[in-house]
C-alpha cells in the first residue's frame, strides 16, 4: 500500500495486488446478544431459520452525511429484527472516494453480534469525496476477492454512481486504478444472490444510472430513512422466500398502514 499524506490522499497509487489491503478478514463468529427493541417482534422459532448474509454498504461522503446518521440509529433495530427472523451475518461497509485514501473502503466483517456491529458503525467516518461518482467500483473489484459460501445479498445506500459510466455528463475524474465498473460488476452479480440500491438521489439522470447498475427490480428511492428497517426486512425475508409471512407479521404487529408502505415500496422499485 502507498504512503499516505496528512491530507489522506494518496502519495503513490497502490498497483492491483493492494485492493488485498481491503479484503474483509473473516472474524470467529458469536451468538446473538439480547434482544433489543425493533419494529417487528419475531415470534420464537420452532425450527431452523432460513440462512441469508447481507452487506450494507454505505456512501460516506458529505452529500450522504445526514442519511448515513439516520442509518446508524436504524442498523441495529434492524440487525436485531432479522436476526430474529433469519440465520444471518452482516457485514458493514463505508464507501468514499479514491482521495479519501484508506478511507475509501471501510470494511467491518461479517458478524451476527449485534454489539460489535454497532461498534463497527460507530467507526464509520466521513469521508469527503472528490468529484461525483464515489469509489463504488473499487467496492466491487474488493467484493469479488471473497468467496460466497452462503447466500448473500449487497444494499448499497448512496446518492451516487462509480466511475467512469459512460451516459454521466458531469466532473468525473475517473478511476486511477483502472477498475472497469462493469466488468467487476457483472463478476459480483455471479457470486452475489441480489444487489440491491437504495437511492437517495434527487438527479433524474444519476437514478437513471443507478438503475443500470441493480436492473429495474434493485432500485428503491427512499425519501424517509425510517422505513429503512423494514423495507430492508421485507427485501431478504423475500430472497428467503417468506415475504407474505413477514407482510403478515408487519400489519399484526403494526398495522395495515405500515404494511401498505412497504408494500408501495416494494411495487415503487425501478
Amino acid at each position: 500500500m502507498g504512503s499516505y499524506a496528512g491530507s489522506s490522499d494518496w502519495d503513490d497509487l497502490p498497483d492491483a495486488s493492494s485492493f488485498d489491503a481491503f479484503r474483509p478478514r473473516p472474524i470467529e463468529p458469536v451468538a446473538p446478544p439480547a434482544s433489543a427493541p425493533t419494529d417487528v417482534d419475531a415470534p420464537a422459532s420452532t425450527g431452523p431459520k432460513p440462512r441469508l448474509n447481507a452487506i450494507f454498504a454505505f456512501d460516506t461522503t458529505g452529500s450522504m452525511t445526514k442519511w448515513v446518521e439516520n442509518v446508524r440509529d436504524k442498523m441495529q433495530y434492524l440487525a436485531v429484527g432479522l436476526s430474529k427472523l433469519l440465520d444471518i451475518e452482516i457485514e458493514v461497509i463505508g464507501v468514499g472516494d479514491h482521495t479519501d485514501g484508506r478511507g475509501m473502503l471501510q470494511i467491518h466483517p461479517f458478524t451476527r453480534d449485534t454489539e460489535r456491529l454497532n461498534t463497527s458503525l460507530a467507526e464509520l467516518h466521513a469521508t469527503d469525496g472528490g468529484d461525483t461518482p464515489e469509489a463504488f467500483e473499487c467496492l466491487f473489484k474488493v467484493l469479488n476477492t471473497v468467496d460466497y459460501p452462503v447466500p448473500t445479498v449487497l444494499i448499497i445506500v448512496t446518492d451516487s454512481i462509480p466511475h467512469d459510466m459512460d451516459d454521466w455528463e458531469g466532473d468525473d475524474d475517473g478511476c486511477p486504478f483502472g477498475v472497469d465498473w462493469l466488468t467487476e460488476l457483472n463478476a459480483l452479480k455471479k457470486r452475489l444472490r441480489k444487489i440491491y440500491l437504495v437511492s437517495c438521489a434527487t438527479d433524474p439522470a444519476v437514478l437513471a444510472l443507478q438503475r443500470q447498475l441493480v436492473g429495474a427490480n434493485g432500485l428503491f428511492q427512499l425519501d424517509d430513512m425510517r422505513r429503512l428497517v423494514n423495507l430492508v426486512m421485507a427485501l431478504c425475508m423475500d430472497e428467503v422466500g417468506e415475504l407474505d409471512e413477514f407482510m403478515a407479521l408487519l400489519e399484526r404487529q403494526r398495522g395495515p398502514e405500515r404494511r401498505r408502505e412497504v408494500e408501495a415500496l416494494l411495487g415503487s422499485r425501478g
